[in-house]
Parts: structure tokens; C-alpha cells; sequence
């Protein structure tokens, strides 16, 4: 096999808010990196913005430490940009890697390295799909839990703000280069932050359950008629009743995590933890001096987490939510649904995670589980098991190379 060991530039494909972090961190390394954004008028709209003599700078706002950089091609033509690519940083919402992927597919070349930041769960099933069993067993694959920051863009083109960087994180590598693939990654992303490698792909899988009981925390109860007269804070104006739901959707992760393991026991998923203690590993130096038994506490003292506000939309007296936000537009689909389908293959119940998808489907007009099982009109747009068609564990599992 081909390894990124061979010379050539590193392509960042996305052009969102970590897109701009990494390629001014690029920049800052004096990496070389081709800027790849399919989205229609993305590329155009980078190009324009940075002209003929401008980058981009990414601004730590709590270090005040700037970083800088120039992509050398910055192009919506995958033709134009990927070959001959040493590294392929994909970094962009998980709802947004599909499409993405089909695109950039057929010219990325056996033996590159591709990979996602963050991963996503079932992202080796997604690859898969996309690029073949084949081809994609030829290339070094990798794909992290998360992203490495917590980022906005301030002017698209020109200025990304880092809100707080993570502390460490898993990554998942596929080759028996391992180790080489995580120190390029490692070097680009800097270290300020630590990988830490993760087992297997089935560890992606288990990304913590976020972003929709948050939206069902602040918003189950609410009238669907009164709006609201501001937009709360995401992250700091979280409820203990909240706290105690992502905690609870927590214990069920792990109890599937352990009902697989006990089952397979080939299966090492050791590294997948509780929402409580990611936040110790993530977050340490931040929450230093909350309550670190105390799950609401770290979430709302987290100065990495403020600024951060709820989805919503404007509407006449205030604030609306909006359901079409990627926190369950993505988090549903390709998150929660895979512990279900997870769940379902192995008959393990999930009764708290189950309740989160059937409100979160109510509310996005979405039909994913029918009568407790996987079985609606628009699994196929879901990441779980199901919808690349396994229904029996074992096989889905010797398929990934689980066991």
C-alpha cells in the first residue's frame, strides 16, 4: 500500500468554520494545502474573499495567539485538487460528509489518506459505500470524536475565532501505518491538543448523546405558540433537569457499550466513556475548580462553552427554535439512530434515547422508528446500521472488521 509518506500537499475539503482553522494553521506550519469547498458558490465566494494577497487568521480568544495562511488552490473541482494529494482533511457538519463524498470519490486515489475531523459514527460504513470495499481498503483511513475546537467564523474568508481548544480526543485509524497517520494529524492540529488512538471504527459510534438533549431540555415543554424574548445560551444556561437527562442518555450508551462487549468479546470499546468523564479529559484545564462530580456544573462554568446561543429563528415578540438546526438535523440521524440500530441488532433496550428521537422526529417532520423499531419512511437518510442493510450484528461486524 501507497502511504502518506509520499510527497504532496494536504487538501482541506469543507468550508466552514474549522475549514478556515486549519488551513491558517497550515499556514502557520508552512504546510502546503489545496482548499477543496463543493458547496455551490462556496469556492467562489472564498476566492473573492481572500483575492490576491490575502489568508486567513484564526484568532484564539483566549490567548490572544493568531495563526495565518494562504491555501496555494482554492476550487470547488475535485478534479483540480485532488490528485497527487498526500492528506485529505475532510472537516465539516457529519450531515455534509455523504454528498461530499460522493463527489470527491472518484478521484481519490488508492494508497491516499482521507480522512474526517470530526468522524462521525458509521463513518467507516460511509467510506465504504462511497469509495468501494476495494479502493477503500487500499487507503489509510481516520476519523477523530470531535473537532478540536470550538470555532466561529467572524468574516468568512478572512477571520475565524477559536472560542477553546479540547484537550484530547480519540482518533481511529484503519492501516498498519497508524502511527505516522496520527502524528501528520497530530502536527497540523497542534498540541494543545492530544489524540489519544481509539481501538476500532465501531468507537466513532459512540459519540456523546449532545446536542438533541439539549434541544429537548430547553424546548419539550415549550407551547409551540409563545416565542421567546431572547435566544439562551446553548451551553451555559443549561438546567439541572437537562444535566441529568445527558447523563442519563450517557448510562444507556455505556450499558449498550458494555452489552456488546460482553457479547463480543473481541469487541474493545473500552475507550468509549461517560459524558461526565469526557468532560473531565476534554476539558480539564477549563472547568479546574467546578464541581467535577457534577455534570451541570462543568457544562455551565465552561468558558470554552459560552457566546454559543440555541438554534432559532426570529419571529414576531422574540425567538422561535429551529428544528432544521444540524444539532437534530444532523445529531438525529446520524448519531442517535445509530445507537438505536446498534441497539435493535443486539436487543438491548434504550428507552431514554428512544424518547429524545421520537420528540426530535415530531418536531423535524421526520419518521425513523414506527412502533419501537428502525422502520420509518426516512431511515435512509440515517447513518444507522440498518440503512447501509445489515440487520444481524455479527455480519455487520465481520464486514467493518470488528471481529
Amino acid at each position: 500500500m501507497q502511504s502518506i509518506k509520499k510527497k504532496g500537499k494536504v487538501v482541506i475539503v469543507g468550508g466552514g468554520n474549522a475549514a478556515h482553522v486549519f488551513v491558517a494553521r497550515c499556514g502557520h506550519l508552512g504546510i502546503a494545502c489545496d482548499w477543496l469547498a463543493t458547496f455551490t458558490g462556496e469556492a467562489r465566494r472564498l476566492k473573492a474573499a481572500i483575492g490576491n494577497d490575502g489568508g486567513i487568521a484564526a484568532i484564539n480568544t483566549l490567548t490572544g495567539q493568531t495563526w495565518f495562511g494562504r491555501p496555494e488552490r482554492i476550487s470547488d473541482n475535485p478534479a483540480e485538487i485532488l490528485p497527487g494529494a498526500a492528506l485529505i482533511i475532510m472537516t465539516m457538519p457529519i450531515f455534509a460528509q455523504e454528498p461530499t463524498l460522493k463527489i470527491i470519490a472518484p478521484y481519490i486515489e488508492e494508497g491516499a489518506c482521507l480522512g474526517a475531523i470530526p468522524g462521525g459514527a458509521a463513518f467507516d460504513a460511509l467510506i465504504y459505500e462511497t469509495l468501494g470495499m476495494s479502493k477503500a481498503k487500499q487507503c489509510d483511513i481516520f476519523g477523530t470524536r470531535t473537532l478540536p475546537w470550538a470555532c466561529r467564523i467572524t468574516e468568512y474568508g478572512k477571520a475565524v475565532s477559536i472560542l477553546g481548544t479540547k484537550e484530547n480526543d480519540q482518533i481511529v485509524v484503519n492501516s498498519s501505518t497508524r502511527s505516522f497517520v496520527i502524528n501528520q494529524v497530530q502536527r497540523i492540529v497542534g498540541h494543545d491538543l492530544k489524540y489519544m488512538p481509539a481501538d476500532n471504527f465501531l468507537f466513532l459510534s459512540f459519540t456523546m448523546p449532545w446536542h438533541p438533549c439539549f434541544m429537548y431540555g430547553m424546548f419539550s415543554d415549550w407551547d409551540g405558540i409563545t416565542p421567546f424574548k431572547e435566544q439562551p445560551a446553548f451551553y451555559t444556561s443549561v438546567s439541572q433537569t437537562t444535566a441529568n437527562l445527558i447523563s442519563d442518555a450517557s448510562d444507556e450508551i455505556i450499558q449498550l457499550r458494555n452489552e456488546i462487549m460482553k457479547l463480543f468479546p473481541a469487541i474493545n470499546l473500552s475507550e468509549v466513556t461517560h459524558a461526565k468523564d469526557w468532560m473531565k479529559s476534554a476539558y480539564a484545564a477549563s472547568i479546574k475548580g467546578t464541581d467535577l462530580d457534577d455534570l451541570h456544573s462543568m457544562i455551565a462554568k465552561n468558558p470554552a462553552y459560552r457566546d454559543l446561543l440555541f438554534p432559532m429563528k426570529a419571529a414576531q415578540g422574540g425567538y422561535v427554535p429551529d428544528y432544521t438546526s444540524r444539532y437534530l438535523t444532523e445529531d438525529i440521524p446520524c448519531v442517535f439512530l445509530v445507537y438505536k440500530g446498534l441497539a435493535e441488532m443486539v436487543g438491548f433496550q434504550i428507552p431514554i434515547i428512544e424518547m429524545i428521537i421520537e420528540w426530535s422526529q415530531r418536531v423535524m417532520g421526520k419518521e425513523y422508528i414506527v412502533n419501537h423499531r428502525l422502520l420509518g419512511r426516512d431511515l435512509k437518510e440515517s447513518r444507522a446500521p440498518q440503512r447501509f442493510g445489515f440487520e444481524d450484528f455479527v455480519a455487520f461486524a465481520k464486514i467493518m472488521g470488528y471481529i
